[in-house]
């Protein structure tokens, strides 16, 4: 085990702060990194740790069917009975061995979402939607397809699992030296991209729907249910990527919106009966294999 997670489980928080600091997020949630950096530490709250679990099966089977998912690589749950705790460990999509220039952690949505100048403390502060200057370049036609076609499968599964609120994390920066890149998303210039969708563990039930409700009365608000907050992501990272002319960006998807799997194979439920009840009408499903529009 490693050192930290064994210092982190028995509630020796302190012993870190020297090793790798602690941050915390908007939500409570305190963060460690392993000793090489390729692993991070965050804790859940116990809600969070039961809906990992339940779906866990679901999560296998997408990433068997979909080896390059762009989803969170969860490594680990662990409970700390000292501090009555849920830590998950998870891959870290960056490696260590880059120069970061920058973080944004993207949703789709414009209310609220930019972060004020006095918070930024540097490249390891996540900004936000609207502090993107633009679209990103990626260096090639090919590139751009294929993350469009992650991100709709893994949207898909998220909508399917009845999750909001995750975001798309996109950390700009160089390899250092002769480094390997870490399987990094290029500019076609010197930048490199490292993306992954974070933050799963919200599941649209009762209580984060009235959550939802009462985010209404703001345009474009964060909080939205399932099927329109996976369609809004979509859509967000088509916008928000571009190659060549901008133009191309309209031309890719089929039609705005996610596409979800189709209900007549019974799929998840006949795989995974009693996972949950099935979700919210899902919208028509994306004929396979992807096609781009011309």
């Amino acid at each position: 085990m490693d050192k930290r997670l064994k210092r982190i489980l028995t509630g020796k928080f302190e012993s870190l702060l020297p090793l790798a600091p602690a941050a915390t997020s908007k939500s409570g949630a305190l963060f460690f990194t392993s000793a090489n950096g390729s692993l991070i530490f965050k804790s859940i709250k116990s809600f969070e740790a039961k809906k990992m679990l339940r779906e866990l099966p679901m999560y296998i089977a997408h990433f068997q069917a979909n080896p390059e998912s762009l989803l969170t690589k969860f490594c680990g749950l662990y409970y700390s009975s000292k501090n009555r705790m849920y830590f998950m460990v998870m891959k870290n999509i960056m490696p260590r061995s880059i120069e970061l220039k920058a973080c944004y952690d993207l949703k789709g949505s414009t209310h609220g979402r930019s972060v004020p100048p006095e918070k930024r403390k540097g490249p390891t502060s996540a900004l936000q939607d609207l502090d993107l200057p633009g679209p990103l370049p990626l260096a090639s036609p090919g590139d751009y397809d294929k993350l469009q076609r992650l991100v709709q499968a893994d949207a898909a599964l998220l909508e399917t699992l009845q999750t909001i609120d995750y975001s798309l994390l996109v950390c700009i920066g160089y390899p250092r030296g002769g480094s390997s890149d870490g399987g990094a998303w290029h500019s076609g210039g010197a930048e490199h991209y490292w993306i992954g969708i974070i933050d799963m563990l919200i599941h649209y039930d009762s209580r984060v729907a009235v959550g939802v409700l009462l985010q209404k009365v703001y345009k474009d608000a964060s909080w939205q249910p399932p099927t329109p907050y996976a369609q809004r992501f979509v859509a967000m990272a088509a916008k928000n990527f571009t190659v060549g002319s901008p133009v191309r960006q309209h031309q890719l998807l089929h039609k705005p919106g996610l596409y979800s799997p189709p209900a007549a194979d019974g799929w998840p439920y006949a795989v995974y009966p009693g996972l949950y009840p099935p979700p919210l009408p899902l919208v028509p499903y994306l004929p396979a294999p992807y096609q781009a529009v011309a």
